[in-house]
């Protein structure tokens, strides 16, 4: 779903993308149309903010709270 999101808003974009997942990442139970739009948002802003291109990263990362 991430890497369909980075190009769906990257698509004729002078940005390029990097994506950095680790390979155990673990799944998550979410609505997957809200959180494809809330990361299509912030590619668009990202891309928006680098109208002569540049490279967008995308990092995901496991965490504990509590």
């Amino acid at each position: 779903m991430i890497k369909e999101s980075i190009n769906l808003a990257l698509s004729g974009s002078k940005a390029s993308s990097n994506l950095v997942l680790p390979k155990d990442l673990w799944s998550v139970e979410v609505d997957e149309s809200q959180i494809s739009q809330v990361f299509n948002n912030l590619l668009i802003n990202a891309d928006q903010a680098m109208p002569e291109g540049g490279i967008i990263t995308v990092r995901a990362e496991m965490s504990w709270w509590g």
